[in-house]
């Protein structure tokens, strides 16, 4: 593994299933994978919660890959199956960490770049570990919809994905206005 994509599923309606805005946040971040792979291959991974599974066919069919892992155990969001980490005790949250970390851990061999859609608490925590353990100083606040965590292993960094406007106070509010 040479990077990892730790991501939050896409923007998604009352049917669970990811919307048209969704849909176009996806294929930003898979267009920004593929930026940053360069033909390289990829192994995806996605909770089985329907949105996550949406967010990764799209991937999968920029990628070519004729199909990918779906786990229950990455799908963190109260409304995931009981063998879920969202459902680990409290009390078993340094166990329950590790488990999620083992999950990429076990499959770096995979290939080139690990994809992982996951749910705003597995792909900020999945980040997290791995900015802290390579020492990268990024702040990773609240992740949202169809966004994520890019881990560069070989040059140690890590980006926020995919790219982001930063806004400053000096910025224009009409400019602000007319982006959106």
């Amino acid at each position: 593994m040479q990077d990892l994509f730790s991501t939050r599923h896409a923007d998604y309606g009352r049917d669970k299933r990811i919307n048209e805005f969704g849909k176009e946040q996806v294929w930003r971040l898979a267009d920004y994978i593929q930026r940053v792979m360069d033909g390289r291959p990829i192994y995806l991974i996605t909770s089985t919660a329907p949105r996550a599974v949406d967010c990764g066919e799209i991937i999968a069919f920029r990628f070519g890959l004729p199909d990918f892992e779906k786990l229950d155990y990455i799908w963190v969001a109260n409304d995931a199956p009981n063998n879920s980490f969202y459902y680990e005790p409290f009390s078993k949250r340094d166990e329950a960490n590790k488990k999620l970390i083992g999950i990429v851990e076990d499959r770096k061999d995979k290939a080139d770049g690990i994809v992982v859609v996951s749910h705003k608490g597995g792909a900020e925590r999945i980040g997290r570990h791995y900015l802290k353990e390579l020492g990268i100083s990024l702040r990773v606040g609240e992740l949202t919809y169809g966004e994520g965590v890019h881990i560069d292993f070989v040059n140690k960094k890590g980006f926020l994905c995919p790219e982001t406007v930063e806004i400053t106070e000096d910025d224009n509010d009409d400019w602000l206005l007319n982006q959106f």
